[in-house]
């Protein structure tokens, strides 16, 4: 693949200097200069995409054990100029004292990087839903966007070589189309799906594939409760988890209507994941919950279509930041300006919208004192008080 892209991407940076540098001219000049530019990452995104969904195309290293990471270390040091050269006095003293301190370094790594909270990535896959929520060294996925996004090695970036959990809220494409790559590439605990009765052929391949891999599945209904205590640190059994709010045994839909509705509920905050529910749900839940709605942190359904996130709903709940899942220029209209200038209102702020299409991933932590944007400049936490 490189030796077909590197040349290419050569040409992209004096492409995309000269479109801007014509901006200031033409219009017209600049738009031709970048449509190859485009084009370039285009190319890349597909033969990235295409590469990194061949089998055997993502290796699973196993992490280094703390004792092993010591040991290379120190004989890092033992073999280095300095410690040769070292061959008394002080310099020497610094270098013998160095090898019990990297031991032991080692040996307290794993506890000083360990994450206190949960942290929820929604990943950019374009038109499509993806989440990854991390506590600890545990993780599960909530959708897995449509095929051919590279989903396997976007989690392997972050780290993540397994998966407690893999929740895929409805049966449309865009959702779980990604699901039969991750399955095939990192091993998964479990399988949660929603009662969604419809069907297609591309759902009956994926269902193919589950049955051939062997994995646990459960169908998820209202009042299911899942623990994630044990995942993250100094946590109480009930604190952390996903509480299922929809679908309803006896309110059985079909499509977007039959998404799984989940509600992450951490000690100080909580954030609402709708998937592609709409405005007959968002009704149902109301006389269901109530205030039990409310959530720091929402996921906006159905990627902002009108059909979805009504002002009542929104009001309900009372986002203090929401995400939007989209792809840039999708051919749906996504987000649609009712909706967004819905959370304007009740954002009171259109920066606290936060759109994949726009930033790329998007990363939110929660710990003891609420939740923060990762990488923001104001790393404070924030939380509504609870009675």
């Amino acid at each position: 693949f490189n030796v077909l892209l590197v040349p290419l991407m050569t040409l992209l940076f004096p492409l995309l200097l000269l479109g801007t540098l014509a901006g200031a001219v033409s219009f017209g000049l600049s738009r031709l200069l970048v449509w190859p530019a485009a084009a370039i990452i285009r190319l890349f995104n597909a033969v990235t995409a295409w590469g990194a969904a061949l089998p055997g195309a993502l290796v699973n290293c196993p992490d280094w054990p703390a004792w092993l990471i010591a040991l290379y270390a120190a004989a890092a040091l033992l073999v280095s100029p300095y410690t040769r050269s070292a061959r008394k006095g002080l310099p020497r003293a610094l270098a013998v004292l160095a090898l019990p301190a990297l031991i032991a370094l080692g040996f307290l790594l794993p506890a000083l990087t360990a994450p206190d909270g949960l942290t929820i990535v929604f990943l950019d896959v374009g038109q499509g839903d993806a989440a990854l929520l991390s506590a600890g060294n545990r993780h599960w996925l909530l959708d897995a966007g449509s095929a051919g996004r590279g989903l396997p090695a976007r989690l392997a970036q972050r780290g993540v070589d397994s998966l407690a959990g893999i929740f895929l809220t409805h049966r449309h494409e865009d959702h779980f189309g990604g699901a039969s790559e991750v399955l095939r590439a990192i091993p998964v605990g479990k399988v949660h799906l929603s009662g969604d009765p419809s069907r297609s052929d591309l759902w009956n391949a994926f269902e193919g594939t589950l049955r051939e891999s062997g994995i646990p599945v459960d169908t998820l209904w209202r009042g299911d409760w899942i623990e994630f205590c044990g995942a993250g640190a100094d946590c109480v059994p009930g604190e952390w988890g996903l509480r299922v709010l929809w679908p309803h045994h006896g309110l059985v839909r079909e499509g977007n209507d039959a998404s799984l509705v989940l509600q992450l509920a951490t000690p100080a905050a909580r954030a609402l994941f709708m998937g592609d529910a709409e405005r007959e749900v968002e009704e149902e839940l109301l006389a269901l919950e109530g205030a039990r709605l409310e959530s720091e942190v929402l996921k906006v359904g159905h990627h902002g279509s009108r059909t979805s996130s009504t002002l009542p709903f929104l009001a309900e709940v009372r986002p203090m930041r929401a995400v939007i899942s989209v792809g840039s220029r999708n051919n749906h209209g996504h987000p649609d300006a009712s909706v967004l200038a819905d959370l304007a209102l009740v954002l009171a702020d259109t920066a606290r919208v936060l759109r994949t299409d726009r930033l790329s991933d998007v990363e939110i932590e929660f710990g003891p004192g609420g939740f923060r944007e990762a990488g923001a400049e104001d790393e404070v936490y924030e939380a509504r008080p609870r009675w």
